[in-house]
């Protein structure tokens, strides 16, 4: 993939430099990152921005306000964005977060950007020219996870958590509102596109924290396109309820999970590509997906189902790895959570697909009444490392057998698609024997993550006709989402002139 020029710039690190080399880098329990992989990403150019100015951004931002690419921003602190205003950044824009404080009592946050609920956030790059959010470090030292907090969305739309909760992660009484959710489910936060977010991450305390991207009650009007979140000291994108749709997501090495969802989010994502990291996962267990309906599992009048389709989570090189000390799943799907996934690839895990907790293994098994629907799993390629019936796993009162029973892995919904919805499962040493992606675990191989020719995942079957050609009963779509209809499996054809990662997104 290109590499994007590093900025260099003496001024206007002047008046970090003491804070550089006083910060420790720090992980989520507050002790020194561990096993953090050398970064070599670089900071976004443009060939029509100067960067010839500094301005650092603090507190409350109650006014619009609009950051170009002449300028060098920096988050000192959680900035918010208040009263209905709207944060307008320029393509080529790059915010650095600085440093916080992890050894206080209580934690300090880093550098951080919270939308909310009623403001909004225009960060419009381009493929040529994205918008970066970084650490304080990145193009002038070593920069690591969780170097400055991350960016958060504050919305309206329905959550099972209520309205008056403070998002995760950030303190008690802060300066704006910070709590989410309401009634509406077309809410609009704004537009992020072609945004990449970086080394991002702060626990203000142990399983409380800010992601690199968190989306809480964030409503369909909302754009999310080509995004990229790059080694974040946590979940990479996490989502607490909310109807917003996203495409084009990419989720590379995060210390936790790549994709996690909670508390009623019931939203369409269509192409996503998850990366696991090789060298460090989190004490609370590293999934390609982890999916909950609320902590207590338990039901509630709406309920956590996103609806997937075209994602491809590559996990670990080699078996070892994969069942090294919490190492998760490709997808862990417990605590009443619902799902749709379709036409995706996973690979490289100890175990593929971990249905977790009675509730939710009955919403797949179960043949629900009218005006419901059973979660679905169609057309997908599954590799797990441990044997054949890891593919498709089970935790609860059902077992893996009566799974079997009902044809492992295939659709357990008739959509009026005339096709056999099998999915397909692969197994042993080699993760990418039966797949056949380009080089799935060599960073540096051009399209690395895209299919051969000669793969499975490439069909000359219209591959999304499941979910687009039929109405599902029960299931929410407010902002009315339809799917694009391709004809391969996975996040990416093995077409490299439509391959939609390169030029802007990192990997290395």
């Amino acid at each position: 993939m290109k590499k994007r020029a590093s900025i260099l710039f003496v001024s206007a690190m002047a008046t970090v430099t003491l804070v550089v080399l006083t910060v420790a880098s720090c992980k989520k329990n507050g002790d020194k990152i561990r096993n953090d992989q050398p970064v070599r990403a670089a900071a976004a150019s443009c060939d029509t921005c100067t960067y010839a100015n500094v301005d650092t951004l603090r507190g409350v931002i109650t006014v619009d306000r609009t950051l170009n690419c002449n300028t060098i921003y920096y988050l000192d602190g959680l900035v918010y964005v208040s009263n209905n205003k709207t944060l307008t950044i320029q393509p080529g824009t790059i915010i650095y977060g600085l440093p916080g404080n992890l050894t206080s009592n209580p934690r300090i946050p880093g550098g951080g950007l919270i939308i909310t609920k009623g403001s909004k956030i225009n960060a419009v790059g381009t493929e040529s020219c994205p918008i970066t959010f970084t650490s304080y470090r990145d193009g002038s030292g070593t920069p690591a996870s969780g170097d400055w907090s991350g960016v958060v969305l504050l919305g309206q739309a329905p959550t099972n958590n209520g309205t008056t909760n403070i998002v995760e992660g950030v303190p008690s009484n802060p300066p704006a509102d910070a709590t989410y959710g309401g009634n509406i489910d077309n809410d609009n936060s704004g537009t992020l596109k072609y945004v990449v977010i970086k080394y991002a991450g702060f626990a203000l305390s142990d399983n409380n924290e800010i992601n690199g991207l968190t989306m809480a009650g964030v409503g369909c009007g909302t754009t999310i396109d080509y995004v990229e979140v790059f080694k974040a000291n946590d979940d990479a994108f996490e989502w607490f309820g909310g109807t917003v749709n996203a495409s084009h997501l990419i989720a590379v090495d995060p210390l936790d999970d790549m994709f996690d969802f909670d508390n009623a989010y019931r939203g369409h994502i269509q192409f996503a590509l998850g990366l696991a990291d090789q060298s460090r996962a989190d004490q609370s267990t590293s999934n390609g997906i982890e999916s909950d309906n609320n902590a207590g599992g338990t039901v509630t009048t709406i309920e956590t189902r996103p609806v997937i389709s075209n994602m491809t989570l590559i996990g670990y090189a080699d078996s070892t790895l994969a069942n090294s000390t919490n190492r998760g799943r490709g997808n862990h799907w417990r605590r009443n959570t619902g799902f749709m996934l379709q036409n995706s690839i996973v690979m490289g895990f100890k175990e593929g697909l971990l249905l977790d907790g009675n509730l939710s293994q009955e919403k797949y098994l179960a043949a629900y009444s009218s005006g419901k629907v059973r979660d679905s799993l169609k057309r997908n390629l599954v590799h797990a490392y441990n044997g054949t019936t890891a593919s498709f796993v089970t935790n609860g009162p059902y077992t893996t057998a009566q799974f079997n029973t009902r044809a492992l892995l295939v659709s357990s919904i008739d959509c009026g698609d005339t096709l056999f919805q099998e999915n397909l499962r692969y197994t042993g040493l080699n993760s990418n024997a039966g797949i056949l992606l380009t080089n799935p675990y060599v960073r540096s191989t051009t399209g690395f993550y895209r299919p051969q020719s000669t793969s499975p995942a490439v069909s000359t079957t219209t591959a999304n006709v499941g979910f687009t050609s039929c109405a599902l009963p029960g299931l929410p779509n407010p902002c009315s989402y339809s799917f694009g209809t391709v004809n391969y499996v996975g996040a990416f054809s093995s077409s490299a002139g439509s391959d939609w990662a390169v030029n802007w997104a990192i990997f290395e």
